[in-house]
């Protein structure tokens, strides 16, 4: 299993993180990964992954939550920003 890593920006804590991911995960997966590791980092915020999406920085194209980093053409250090 090939794993990619993000660089994330998350407005609603004012920060970059970075993730490793599987590049088989669906987007919508990958959401709820960093939902529950934002919500034990910061425990006084309330995240609901079913409201966020993933935008490809590059393009500023919001990501098809159904689709994975392969097929959408996320690779290694892509920059992406979880809104």
């Amino acid at each position: 299993m090939n794993k990619i890593s993000l660089n994330v920006h998350v407005p609603a804590v004012g920060r970059k993180h970075d993730f490793l991911v599987p590049e088989m995960m669906s987007i919508s997966k990958i959401i709820s990964l960093m939902v529950n590791i934002l919500s034990e980092e910061y425990p006084g915020i309330r995240i609901d992954s079913k409201q966020l999406s993933l935008m490809d920085m590059r393009s500023n194209k919001v990501m098809q939550q159904a689709c994975t980093c392969k097929q959408l053409g996320v690779i290694n250090g892509s920059k992406l920003m979880l809104l």
